[in-house]
């Protein structure tokens, strides 16, 4: 794919960096990025407030309350880092994380400060106030349209991830489009 960024369709793409399911799908963006004229702008959101907060916690597992108790860390490094680079660093920094926790299996909990919680929420808030509270990440926003999803395994490589990307970029344009789902099979793959 030969197209200049100005030519390029921007994509959003919220990511909390410990969903599994989130890294996949971010993984086929960059795969879309390479047989679409598309860029994607990497934004960040919350798991553990969405779940702990905006939930309330309703109905969850004492393991994944706690799991979701130490999601904060890693999305609160990139709240930071945004915040002192600029988004651009998202990307990659996002990779690098990502990286280590998925791929790696390292998932170290050092402490990270609250001071950025008020920009995750709002970057986090941008997402579900278009999205609704009943999904989780990943959450895009193709051509002006927010959608939860999609959610993959194994990552789609290129033209595969190019016609799943006209395929969502599509069903998106659609007035009144909810939800396509069927129960997941299999576990992550990060390969």
């Amino acid at each position: 794919m030969t197209a200049q960024p100005a030519e390029r369709e921007t994509v959003q793409f919220w990511f909390d960096p410990v969903c599994p399911w989130a890294w996949i799908t971010s993984r086929w963006m960059l795969e879309v990025e390479q047989v679409r004229p598309v860029q994607t702008k990497w934004r960040i959101m919350s798991l553990a407030y969405l779940n702990l907060t905006q939930h309330e916690g309703e109905g969850l597992s004492e393991d994944y309350l706690e799991r979701m108790s130490r999601a904060w860390t890693p999305v609160r490094i990139c709240a930071a880092a945004a915040e002192h680079s600029g988004p651009e660093v998202l990307g990659p920094l996002y990779t690098a994380i990502g990286t280590r926790l998925h791929n790696e299996g390292r998932r170290e909990d050092p402490d990270v400060s609250t001071e950025f919680d008020e920009q995750i929420k709002a970057s986090h808030h941008e997402a579900f106030d278009a999205v609704g509270l009943d999904v989780g990440t990943p959450v895009v926003r193709i051509r002006g349209n927010t959608i939860f999803g999609p959610v993959i395994t194994p990552i789609p490589r290129g033209e595969a991830a190019g016609r799943l990307f006209d395929g969502v970029a599509l069903v998106t344009e659609a007035d009144g489009f909810f939800e396509l789902k069927r129960t997941r099979d299999r576990k992550p793959s990060f390969d």
